[in-house]
């Protein structure tokens, strides 16, 4: 379903890049691709808490008690969790960062294990981050920087690597709190770029959203 999602959100993406499409901000298609997500969304929403609802009773049944890592799905958390995740996107998009900076802390305050945000926050930029590329390639303003992203690439799969079999430890799996540590110190690191950038740089001019 996720996947099914994810090629609906870029086909939608690219119809409203104007770069790629041709469509106009603000015009008839424009709207169309914009407010018909949301009902997908919706629908998201509904059926993944539906799948995790019965994944509950489904250990309940067995009697194995509260898994640890599953976030526990109440009203409040049903209700929580989209708004949660569409400030996620806002910043994500405003700042434009692959949204894992955020994402990771909002799965761990919800109770959800450390390893686990963390797959799943890796799970889903993997696929939020594929319309982007999509884009690039399509506009044809990634080709000069080809190269270079490849480099990035092979380097941050390297991390990557070192970083999973550092997490199969035995003393991280026993210290997952340095996990989280981890993430806080990136985050603080990330704001105190992001606020030295912002103040060099800084235009307090707004434009209208819709061309004139």
């Amino acid at each position: 379903m996720r996947i099914a999602f994810n090629f609906i959100f870029c086909a939608d993406y690219l119809v409203m890049a104007p770069d790629v499409s041709g469509v106009e901000r603000c015009s008839t298609i424009y709207w169309i691709a914009l407010l018909g997500l949301y009902p997908i969304v919706g629908a998201s929403v509904l059926v993944a808490v539906r799948f995790m609802r019965r994944l509950a009773e489904w250990h309940l049944q067995r009697g194995d008690g509260t898994i640890e890592g599953d976030p526990t799905i109440g009203r409040g958390a049903v209700m929580a969790m989209p708004l949660m995740a569409t400030a996620v996107g806002l910043l994500a998009g405003l700042l434009g960062l692959g949204g894992g900076e955020f994402l990771v802390p909002l799965l761990l305050e919800f109770g959800t294990h450390p390893r686990v945000a963390a797959a799943t926050s890796g799970f889903l930029i993997f696929f939020n981050t594929s319309s982007n590329v999509a884009h690039y390639l399509l506009a044809g303003t990634i080709e000069p920087f080809m190269a270079y992203g490849v480099g990035c690439f092979l380097f941050a799969m390297f991390g990557s690597l070192c970083g999973l079999l550092a997490g199969n430890t035995q003393y991280v799996k026993e210290h997952s709190y340095i996990i989280i540590f981890l993430v806080a110190l990136a985050l603080f690191a990330s704001a105190i770029l992001l606020t030295l950038r912002g103040f060099s740089e800084i235009s307090w001019s707004f434009t209208g959203f819709c061309p004139a």
